[in-house]
This record gives structure tokens, sequence and C-alpha cells, in this order.
């Protein structure tokens, strides 16, 4: 229902701005029966504050997840950019030879065979990402 207020026609400046079309519904449009501009107010300060209030109720609604002390598994599977503190999945490692025990430093996702320099023994091999180490070679990671 659309309703203009009666008093619309007179040429007090504030009524004329105060009162322009307000659509209400049913129930409201019986309990609004006196057309004066003070019931108007009223009732649009209360609708307000019910908004106001629920949108309140909302807002203060806890997390489900802290996302400032994430698990360490879910850390490591998140992609290097969009960790808590961002880091490279890669990494340096010394790799020991399995016949001659030497030690070599290699890069965890390598794009060439690397070769041990004693004995020319393949130490790891390129796959799409890291690299595959050689049945039998031992290997620990280097602190940064």
């Amino acid at each position: 229902f659309t309703h203009i207020h009666p008093d619309f026609s007179k040429p007090n400046l504030a009524t004329r701005i105060a009162h322009v079309f307000v659509t209400y519904e049913k129930s409201t449009l019986d309990s609004v029966l006196v057309p004066d501009y003070a019931s108007y107010s009223a009732h649009f300060t209360a609708t307000a504050r019910v908004f106001h209030s629920e949108e309140k109720e909302v807002g203060n609604m806890p997390l489900a997840k802290d996302f400032l002390h994430p698990l360490p598994a879910e850390e490591k599977r998140r992609h290097k950019l969009k960790r808590l503190v961002p880091h490279p999945n890669s990494y340096f490692m010394d790799v020991k030879c399995p016949g001659c025990y030497k030690i070599t430093t290699v890069f965890s996702h390598a794009q060439s065979v690397v070769v041990c320099t004693g004995c020319s023994t393949i130490l790891c091999q390129p796959t799409g990402g890291k690299a595959r180490l050689t049945e039998g070679c031992s290997f620990r990671k280097k602190p940064y």
C-alpha cells in the first residue's frame, strides 16, 4: 500500500519535506491512523532501532577458526605465499653417496641430474617438482 500524507498541500516546508511516499505492510497500515508527523517519526525511529539491533547481534559472531594459531599440518599444505609467515617449499640438502660416502649439496627441486663428484654415481633425478633421490642415498636438510 502506498500512502500520501493528507496535509501534503500545506505551505509549511518542513511538512512537505518530511512527508513523501511511504510503503507500509497491512498490519502497520491498520495501526497508523493518526495523520500527523509525530506518529510517522516515532514509527520510523522504532523500525530503525530494530534493524540496528539485529545488525549488532550478527556482527559480534565469534570466529569458528583461530587464524592466528593455525595447525602445523594446515600450514604445510597451504600455498607458500598464503601462509601466516610466507616461506618457500624448497630447501638445500646434503646427500651422502652410497658408494664413496662423499657428501654433495643438492637443491630439493633440482632440474638436472646430480652426479657424485667422487665416483660419478647418479644421486638424484629431476621430476616435475622435487628431485627424486636414488635408492641408498641418505640426506639431511641444511639449516637456513
